[in-house]
């Protein structure tokens, strides 16, 4: 290529008059045989070779009589490069050619032809055979789509923060861990793996997938779970059993991206007796952790020495012992469905409801109270309460339901009813009409009081005596005595004030033995 000479008067002349020629430029990059990339800044007028060293980093100015100005892509190659060689290491080489690239300025190989600067990425496939080894095959492919040659080594990747040379340009191949790095270079060459080492592979590839290429799982890889993210590890505790005794099962928790796994305790401890750092199971692959292994044991030790609970239980220790770990425990509890049929636990505080009504005796009758303790759609009488805290008991079995006594509910009702001395009975307490209003106050502020029919009929008799039914005279009273009207409902009045112990009295008056009726 011919070498710009010094300008004629022509070209002078229109120097003169303000007319400049535009100088364009070029990169040319080689790399030695250490690794080293090496960049030669060129610049040209009109085809013709400009030497740098008659240039300068200004705009415009006037080199052997010509009044030229550099395009900006010259002037970003002189600012970055300067006016002669600049050798760099591939970590700064790549970053700076892409500078120069996106500036407009054409990178060229020392024959000339296009130097490509760019990101590549992995295009592959895994495969999980019978014997769960894993075969992988992939290739590093340009954003043009080229399949590039892969770099001989991941450790010297690595330290170039992923750039790497061919001999059609410079690259920048992703990178992950160093065990990863290193399969997947082997993978351009097609790899296989057994042992610990292809789950490992697996979970890191699965955890890199989107930052580095696209892989093609076929169907027994898609399906098989890496259960490694210790960060999520939990306690778990398995009950199960049936109607008559449940047992309890400590273990680990171990989850994956998808999906969770749960392993006994036994078996965890003998996945970290065999050294092994992952164990096959049904659905993929579960890490071992001692740390998380150890913890658990000494955990549920340490747990069941503070809370007596046993291994296995039966009566009234299945809802003591499923409500305390739903309730109260660190485990992540899951309790199977024949053991949810069987055993339905009802552990919430009562709200007490008190039905009056009226016992009727041979001359006398009775406002009866009876406690009644409701929890949620399940309700307890007072003896069925009573009877359980007598025993010592602390549940109440209904059906396939477990219900847990309010014992505090249960003592303030007692304590009321032997500061009101009520007479016990067989459903509740009974005392005397005159009483009510007290005992009302009292109990309405410990729940709900509800009227039953026969209550209320007491009441309504009580507001409008023309509706209390006739009472017989006294047999001593010849058989010719009668009543008017007005005198019958006052007789009935007082039979009926006296029946219900109400304390009243009053007089008869105008008796007529012969009165009509």
């Amino acid at each position: 290529m011919a070498t710009i000479q010094p300008a004629g008067l022509l070209r002078r002349f229109v120097g003169a008059i303000g007319i400049s020629r535009e100088i364009t430029a070029c990169a040319a990059v080689d790399v030695d045989s250490h690794g080293r990339v090496s960049v030669t800044p060129r610049f040209f007028m009109d085809g013709e070779l400009v030497p740098p060293h008659l240039l300068s980093g200004d705009s415009a100015q006037n080199i052997l009589g010509h009044r030229v100005r550099l395009s900006p892509a010259a002037k970003t190659l002189w600012e970055r490069v300067g006016p002669g060689k600049v050798q760099w290491a591939k970590s700064r080489a790549g970053p700076n050619l892409e500078g120069l690239r996106d500036a407009g300025v054409e990178l060229q190989d020392p024959d000339g032809s296009r130097y490509t600067v760019g990101a590549a990425h992995y295009e592959g496939e895994v495969h999980l055979d019978e014997r769960d080894r894993i075969r992988a095959r992939a290739d590093l492919v340009s954003q043009d789509g080229i399949v590039l040659p892969p770099p001989k080594d991941a450790h010297e990747l690595r330290s170039d923060d992923g750039w790497y040379t061919t001999s059609s340009g410079i690259y920048r191949a992703p990178t992950t861990s160093p065990r990863l790095d290193e399969t997947l270079l082997e993978a351009t060459r097609t790899v296989q793996l057994s042992g610990d080492a292809a789950p490992e592979f697996l979970s890191e590839l699965r955890k890199a997938k989107g930052s580095i290429g696209t892989f093609a799982y076929d169907a027994a890889v898609e399906k098989t779970e890496i259960f490694d993210r210790s960060n999520f590890t939990s306690k778990h505790m398995h009950v199960d059993g049936d109607a008559e005794r449940v047992n309890l099962k400590a273990g680990v928790e171990y989850h994956g991206s998808r999906a969770s796994h749960v392993e006994p305790l036994e078996a965890a401890q003998k996945s970290q007796a065999s050294g092994r750092a992952y164990r096959r199971v049904d659905d993929g692959w579960v890490r071992v952790n001692d740390g998380v292994v150890d913890d658990a044991v000494q955990y549920a030790q340490a747990y069941r020495k503070a809370t007596r609970t046993p291994n296995v239980a039966t009566g009234e220790e299945i809802p003591e012992v499923i409500s305390r770990l739903q309730h109260d425990s660190p485990w992540h509890v899951y309790v199977t469905e024949p053991v949810k049929d069987a055993h339905r636990i009802v552990d919430a505080r009562a709200r007490a409801r008190f039905e009056f009504s009226v016992r009727h005796g041979p001359r006398r009758s009775l406002l009866e109270l009876s406690p009644i303790y409701d929890h949620e759609r399940f309700s307890l009488t007072h003896k069925e309460v009573a009877a359980a805290q007598g025993a010592g008991n602390q549940w109440v079995r209904r059906g396939k339901n477990w219900i847990r006594v309010d014992a505090a509910k249960f003592g303030q009702v007692e304590k009321a009813v032997e500061r009101e001395k009520l007479e016990k009975t067989d459903g509740g307490f009974r005392f005397p009409a005159a009483r009510r209003h007290e005992v009302l106050e009292v109990f309405s502020r410990l729940g709900t009081i509800e009227h039953t029919a026969s209550y209320n009929e007491f009441l309504a008799k009580l507001a409008d005596f023309t509706r209390i039914e006739d009472a017989p005279l006294p047999s001593s009273l010849a058989p010719t005595f009668r009543l008017r009207s007005y005198q019958k409902h006052g007789y009935n009045w007082l039979v009926f004030l006296r029946r219900y112990d109400l304390n009243f009295s009053g007089p008869l008056t105008e008796i007529h033995p012969a009165a009509p009726y």
